[in-house]
């Protein structure tokens, strides 16, 4: 107890990692008890909810909760084409703008009023209005691309609306409000999101990134081109305990950021600039639509490996990386 005490006053989780390299007591339990530092996370209110990969140590389960803890805030204001989303600090969201132009078929152009999310008869919006969401929920924070906008709220949950875009006979279309996004597992927290031209990335409290929308070019990071009208878990090969803190999408490609400081990538190559010398021997797929080089599954970018990638921004052809040491670096 005398001891647990006193590692109470270290404040940084730095300082108990190197604490635990000290002696087995630091580190290992004895009796079914937790060890020292565990019983000091313990005491000093840590989680106990987000276990580390197999093999994993106090300390690093630790540090992703410390990171987590730490997380900023997602942001609360974001662009798409023709609209803009903002969430308020009571959480209340707000849209305006004008409804998206699409070509049309018969060679007009389509409308779509659901972009601005306040149904399908509200063409235009000269300035702030709120948006109706489900009974309960507040706003924490919102990413838009083209054509649709995610809504992160305050209990972990994700919305979205406007166009959507999956397997035809799956839902795709357009959504005039915000709508629970389907398919998430109950109770799991997403905390971050991510909304590129045409399908969006999900990172969650567990440390798990989901994607879903268009697959094509291999955006999507499932090892294919297939649509998904739903969140599907990302794997990453030879990684299996990768954890994301956060992610990135854009027009053609998708980012994430791994709590080590490790970018993975996926997506169209030629136009992103995400050449073959930038990662570890990979065979590239071609697109059958495109017929461009594409990585189908995430793939680590090794010229970073002496960096700690701590946020990452994607446009339509191009990527920004921030380091921890404050450089900023870019590709596409």
């Amino acid at each position: 107890e005398i001891m647990v005490r006193i590692l109470l006053l270290l404040q940084e989780p730095e300082d108990l990692g190197r604490v635990e390299q000290v002696c087995r007591a630091m580190r290992v339990g004895a009796e079914g008890r937790p060890s020292l530092v565990r019983a000091a996370l313990l005491a000093r209110g840590f989680r106990s909810a987000l276990p580390g990969p197999e093999g994993s140590r106090t300390t690093q389960d630790l540090f992703w909760d410390f990171r987590c803890a730490r997380r900023p805030p997602p942001p609360a204001l974001a662009m798409g084409c023709t609209h803009v989303a903002l969430v308020d600090a009571n959480g209340r969201l707000h849209t305006w703008g004008a409804a998206m132009h699409l070509p049309a078929p018969d060679g007009e152009e389509a409308q779509v009023p659901e972009v601005l999310g306040h149904g399908s008869h509200v063409y235009s919006l000269d300035r702030p209005a709120p948006a109706a969401l489900p009974p309960g929920v507040a706003a924490h924070g919102v990413a838009s691309s083209l054509g649709h906008t995610l809504v992160l709220t305050d209990s972990g949950g994700a919305l979205q609306f406007g166009l959507t875009h999956g397997a035809e006979e799956e839902g795709a279309g357009a959504l005039g409000t915000p709508t629970p996004v389907a398919g998430l597992r109950p109770g799991l927290r997403v905390l971050c999101a991510a909304a590129g031209e045409e399908h969006s990335l999900l990172v969650a409290e567990t440390g798990q990134a989901f994607s879903f929308g268009a697959g094509a070019v291999g955006k999507l990071g499932h090892g294919g081109f297939a649509d998904e009208s739903r969140p599907r878990v990302l794997e990453v090969p030879g990684a299996e305990g990768h954890r994301a803190v956060a992610a990135a999408a854009g027009g053609s490609h998708s980012v994430l950021v791994g709590a080590d400081g490790g970018v993975l990538t996926f997506g169209e190559v030629a136009l992103t600039g995400l050449g073959a010398r930038l990662f570890a021997d990979h065979e590239l797929q071609r697109c059958p639509v495109t017929a461009r080089r594409c990585f189908t599954r995430p793939q680590r970018i090794r010229t970073l490996v002496r960096e700690r990638v701590t946020a990452a921004a994607a446009g339509a052809q191009h990527t920004l990386l921030l380091s921890l040491s404050g450089r900023v670096f870019a590709f596409g």
